[in-house]
């Protein structure tokens, strides 16, 4: 054989090996990339499943913490009236605040024996409407020891046959109201359609007890029962409403099941309804089954990948281009390597095969790295940390819900840290590193993060930690909930307690002091009869005489303003009305160092009014004005008649030289629940009933004129009919 053919076929042998290592190498990149495109899929996939199920999650809860305030209404006030329901609904505007809730309700707990009254009651109720309700009827018809009736449903346009609704006349409804009795938190009904819309939905109630009632045990509570708030979600408008601005990932189908079974009767919402993947069996490369637990009821969420699912046309062609790209590199090669063999090496080309898997591995693990979750777009502070930098970074609703600048917030994790409550600190952090060095993957805690002002909100953390292939934590997301207000509600339903206490304990005093005066002024009556004018004892026996009967008026004006009455409306002496109020809370002024100054006009025509009602607006705004002077001070209450837009009317004045209202403050001074005092020194609503009682109740104005530092003055004026 000659030498030139030996040495040209040794060297096509050679070339043909090379390109046989080139093309192994190309398959086994090719299933390496393969592999790397299917865990970052999954990857994805599982991120993609935690920020829905959380979007749900935070909803809902931030939903049911809306019912609190409806029960704190029930907790401030021995009875609310249609209006005054009407009024704090409306303040919440459920379109805005809480889309997907079709109504909030009152359900007022009915025996057999009190529903004839109870219905006529509701038909001549005109807060609301002057003819009053004269078809209303409890429906379904029953025989029952007690109903469940809807008495106040806002808002009632579109919502009219909820009116007079047993919402115990079916299983589901039943189960959660005795859930909601027996444990005193809110519960979910299962799935259900609801009244007259054959939609399917779900309610979630919250009890409300009788002010003052011990409530310790299941069965104080249900003796206690008053009634329920509740919540009217149509589940379509619900989901739909929760991803109107979270936009729901394409590719993915997420199915909501009420309890465990995934059965169609179950199924409460499906966001693709052309793929059912539980119901059908349909399964995808990639699916997922999750469990949300809302008010005691259980929901399981099913996610499938869409066909469509996964990375960019590029990405998910990447292992193919590298097949095919080894495969052409293989050929072209050994085509070149024939042609120009003695320029070309084995290891040449090794060297740059793997040059270019490097770069390409390098590059998808700088794209997984950039890669971020898509922020949940609701007001809660949303956090991303990355334990391999230790950098933390926040979005922008951490600087509204704390008050602090862009350019306070920074990525260094003492940042967050030095921001936490120095009693909490340690507990945190232990909590979420023992966490982070278990392998777990779900964090949550409550605890204080501090303000830009210096103060303290009460926060409710929840964290997922997210591991690469070998189970080493990398990263964990989160967000973290602010629940002050909430802190603030449930503070104030527990003060509120405490005050209907104190008046049920002032009821009872009265009546049993009122009984000694009655001896003590019989007597001296009786003494004054038998003696002759002049007689010694004479002025001593008038002057118990005076103070008893002063005494006992005192009484009865505590024993009158303490009961619920009517809303009777009846020309009044409002001088006298003042002179009434006036005694009730002297005591208290004078404790305070406040000094009482009076310039009633006199001779002033009667108005049409509520005693009481007028009492209850003199008291809270004086108590008011005191609680404005805590070195002491002056008030002073005046009556004048006045001409307002050429209409009569009686101007009532009260007037203190205290620590005055803020500016920003005058505008929301009448809302409910705004207090700027401490918790446990005020509910809120004092101002907000003034406002009622003048402005809704008699048809009135109600003004107020203030000044840092130089004092506060409302303003009230009623008409002259």
């Amino acid at each position: 054989m000659p030498k030139k053919f030996r040495t040209f076929l040794k060297r096509y042998v050679f070339l043909a090996a090379a390109s046989a290592v080139l093309l192994v190498l190309s398959f086994y990149g090719w299933q390496y990339a393969e592999k790397n495109v299917h865990e970052r899929s999954q990857l994805q996939f599982e991120e993609e499943c935690q920020r829905i199920e959380g979007l749900i999650q935070n909803r809902l809860e931030l939903y049911v913490n809306a019912l609190y305030g409806a029960q704190a209404l029930f907790a401030s006030s021995r009875s609310v009236e249609r209006d005054e329901w009407q009024v704090y609904v409306e303040s919440q505007h459920l379109e805005e605040r809480y889309p997907g809730i079709a109504a909030i309700r009152y359900v007022e707990r009915v025996q057999d024996s009190d529903k004839g009254t109870f219905i006529e009651t509701v038909k001549k109720d005109v807060s609301l409407d002057p003819l009053g309700y004269p078809d209303f009827l409890i429906h379904p018809l029953a025989n029952k020891t007690e109903y469940f009736v809807v008495k106040y449903v806002e808002p009632y346009r579109g919502n009219e046959t909820m009116l007079g609704l047993d919402s115990g006349y079916e299983p589901a409804r039943l189960a959660a109201l005795e859930g909601a009795r027996d444990s005193g938190e809110p519960r979910a009904t299962a799935k259900i359609t609801l009244a007259d819309e054959r939609r399917s939905g779900f309610l979630v109630v919250l009890p409300v007890y009788r002010n003052g009632a011990p409530i310790s045990t299941s069965k104080e509570r249900k003796a206690a029962l008053m009634g329920y708030v509740d919540a009217v979600f149509r589940a379509e408008d619900f989901f739909s409403a929760i991803f109107k601005r979270n936009k729901f990932p394409p590719y993915i189908d997420c199915e909501v099941f009420d309890g465990d079974s995934l059965m169609k009767e179950n199924l409460l919402h499906d966001f693709d309804s052309t793929w059912l993947a539980a119901i059908s069996g349909n399964r995808s490369s990639f699916h997922k089954e999750m469990t949300l637990k809302i008010a005691d009821q259980q929901w399981r969420l099913y996610f499938s990948a869409l066909p469509d699912f996964g990375l960019d046309v590029v990405e998910k062609k990447l292992p193919l281009f590298i097949l095919f790209g080894g495969l052409l590199s293989g050929v072209f090669m050994f085509l070149l390597g024939a042609s120009r063999a003695k320029s070309m090496s084995l290891k040449e080309g090794n060297d740059v095969l793997e040059a270019k898997v490097t770069e390409r591995t390098h590059e998808l693990a700088e794209a997984n790295t950039r890669y971020r979750l898509v922020e949940l777009a609701t007001n809660d502070a949303v956090w991303d940390w990355n334990l391999l930098t230790d950098k933390l970074h926040w979005n922008d609703a951490v600087q509204t819900l704390f008050g602090y600048g862009k350019e306070d917030v920074t990525d260094e994790i003492s940042w967050w840290t030095d921001n936490l409550h120095s009693d909490d600190k340690e507990r945190v952090l232990l909590g979420v590193h023992a966490v982070i060095g278990s392998g777990g993957q779900n964090w949550s805690g409550e605890y204080r993060f501090r303000c830009k002002n210096g103060s303290y909100a009460n926060v409710i953390d929840r964290g997922y930690i997210i591991h690469d292939n070998q189970k080493r934590p990398v990263r964990m997301v989160g967000a973290m909930l602010n629940i002050t207000e909430r802190k603030k509600l449930e503070a104030m339903m527990l003060q509120s307690e405490k005050m209907a206490a104190v008046g049920q304990m002032a009821a009872g005093l009265t009546h049993e002091i009122n009984n000694p005066l009655s001896v003590i002024l019989g007597f001296s009556q009786t003494l004054l009869k038998q003696i002759q004018p002049g007689d010694a004892l004479e002025m001593p026996l008038k002057s118990i005489e005076t103070e008893a009967i002063r005494c006992r008026q005192l009484v009865q004006d505590v024993l009158g303003f303490s009961r619920t009455q009517k809303a009777e409306m009846q020309e009044i002496n409002l001088n006298e009305a003042i002179e009434s109020a006036i005694s009730l809370v002297i005591a208290q002024a004078k404790t305070k160092q406040v000094m009482f100054a009076k310039e009633l006009q006199t001779e002033l025509p009667k108005v049409v009014a509520n005693r009481n009602q007028i009492l209850q607006v003199i008291i809270n705004l004086s108590n008011n004005a005191i609680d404005a002077m805590p070195q002491g001070g002056q008030l002073t209450i005046r009556t004048l008649a006045i001409k307002k837009e050429g209409k009569d009317e009686l101007e009532i004045q009260v007037e203190d030289n205290g620590q005055g209202i803020p500016q920003e403050n005058l505008s929301t001074i009448f809302e409910p629940f705004f207090t700027t005092k401490e918790i446990g020194k005020g509910t809120g609503l004092g101002l907000s009933l003034v406002y009622d009682i003048v402005v809704n109740k008699h048809h009135g104005r109600l003004d107020v004129k203030s000044e840092i530092g130089k004092g506060t003055t409302f303003c009230v004026g009623l008409p002259i009919h």
